[in-house]
């Protein structure tokens, strides 16, 4: 790992680990001030609006990051795409929000996916400034752009769940969120669609990006297709505390094999034509995370009562069972 890399992948630790922290910190102190049941109705309708942002990207930031050379119309192509997706995504889920409430037996939350759906958009507009950093190795301005994101995002929350608004809380938090971090990055970054849109270029990276695709909303569905069925055939109470209890056991998962994969990727992009280096080096951090993230499962799992009691308060204390659960699954697939 040379000096480039090194750079890279620090601070690529300190945006995983300062994002994912505050994160784990406002979402502990919110769940002070909010019910079990707030927690499990956003948990029912972020299935959508998570499902929809995988769609809305396709996979070609990744295309866009394996390619050797890059030329403005491939940006400007991948990004009127990803906007149009995301509109399009975001009206249909406008649209059908009466049928998914009603899906859910969840009447209230049609408001809801209409507001929270607003993000999906704003993501959209920030996935080329996020791309033009990563091939550049450039995780230092990403780290602080999130992290402030992250932070002043929650410290919203804070104010309106002390004011009782509940679930709006989260909602506004998760919108708000990623329009400040969307207006930050492209302030910051500067980048403009100088290029022309290319429909040939577009098939190009969609030829690369569909698998991508496939496997990350079969990623999603797994994922989150036990927040619908313990929301809907049970209650949203029951979701909030298998909510909570996933995000505490996913932290120091996710967070190491994001912060790997994204400093990895445009890394192994260009060793595709050594397949030997190539998989040797996967192997080797599939290795490394697996190795440091044992320890932090079985320990999470022998303490939970302890854990959710003391971090989240007597009110959770039923989501113990759900997190020595997901505790165990992280055991076994803590790099997937």
């Amino acid at each position: 790992m040379n000096v480039r890399e090194f750079k890279a992948f620090f601070w690529s630790f300190v945006d995983g680990v300062g994002s994912q922290g505050s994160q784990l910190i406002i979402t502990i102190l919110l769940a002070r001030l909010l019910t079990p049941a707030d927690f499990g109705i956003i948990g029912l309708i972020s299935v959508v609006v998570y499902l929809s942002n995988v769609i809305g990207n396709g996979g070609l930031n990744n295309s866009l990051i394996r390619k050797d050379k890059l030329t403005a119309d491939d940006f400007t192509s991948v990004f009127i795409f990803n906007i149009s997706i995301g509109i399009l995504l975001y009206v249909m889920i406008f649209l059908s929000s009466g049928f998914l409430s009603n899906f859910l037996n969840l009447p209230q939350a049609e408001v809801y996916f209409k507001i929270y759906a607003l993000s999906i958009v704003f993501t959209a507009f920030e996935q080329i400034q996020r791309v033009k950093l990563t091939i550049d190795l450039n995780f230092k301005t990403q780290a602080k752009i999130t992290l402030f994101s992250v932070i002043l995002s929650g410290i919203v929350a804070l104010i309106l769940a002390k004011l009782g608004f509940g679930v709006w809380a989260l909602i506004i938090q998760a919108v708000f969120l990623s329009v400040i971090r969307c207006f930050i990055f492209w302030y910051v970054i500067g980048w403009r669609p100088t290029g022309h849109f290319k429909m040939p270029l577009l098939l190009e990276h969609l030829s690369f990006g569909y698998k991508l695709l496939l496997g990350n909303v079969i990623d999603v569905a797994y994922r989150y297709m036990f927040n619908l069925g313990i929301g809907k055939f049970y209650s949203v109470t029951d979701l909030g505390f298998y909510n909570q209890a996933t995000k505490l056991t996913e932290v120091p998962s996710m967070t190491i094999t994001t912060i790997v994969r994204r400093v990895n990727y445009p890394i192994i992009s260009n060793l595709r034509n050594n397949k030997k280096c190539y998989f040797n080096n996967l192997i080797n951090i599939a290795s490394y995370i697996t190795a440091i993230y044992l320890p932090v499962s079985l320990w999470l799992s022998f303490n939970s009562h302890n854990i959710i009691s003391k971090l989240l308060g007597e009110k959770w204390v039923d989501a113990s069972p759900f997190f020595i659960d997901t505790s165990y699954s992280f055991l076994y697939c803590p790099f997937f």
